[in-house]
């Protein structure tokens, strides 16, 4: 039987793909960093104490993994919280002066564009270029 990449990719703590791949020093199994700073012993072979380091080939194939995001891109998974920000897809939510406006990309700019037009010259054309965040992000 012949193992797929992304099978010696995929920790076998959480069942997912890899995040911040390490290495077990004894059995050289990869593990998510989060999933693996719980343990005294490794998962795998049961050695202890339990040793891992950064995998950073591993690091890097995963990061080179597209992903489909929910507008229907292929989003190299590295990039996808970067893409995310601007995705049709993506629920945009005002907080600017307790505002509750809640909505997708493209409706969130015409949000802003209508609501909150004055305010936003204002912050963008301070000589101190200071600007404050207006929005947050999360997925539909």
């Amino acid at each position: 039987i012949f193992m797929s990449t992304s099978d010696f990719l995929t920790c076998p703590i959480c069942l997912e793909v890899a995040t911040n791949a390490v290495e077990s020093d004894c059995c050289t199994t990869i593990y998510c960093e989060q999933c693996a700073v719980l343990n005294r012993s490794c998962p795998t072979c049961r050695n202890s104490p339990f040793y891992m380091k950064p995998n950073m080939l591993a690091r890097k194939m995963i990061n080179s993994i597209p992903v489909k995001c929910d507008c229907g891109s292929d989003v190299a998974r590295a990039d996808l919280k970067e893409h995310q920000k601007l995705c049709p897809e993506t629920i945009q939510k005002c907080t600017y002066n307790g505002c509750n406006f809640n909505d997708k990309t493209e409706n969130f700019l015409l949000h802003l564009q209508n609501n909150h037009k004055k305010d936003l010259i204002e912050i963008f054309t301070q000589t101190n270029n200071s600007c404050f965040p207006v929005y947050q992000s999360s997925r539909s």
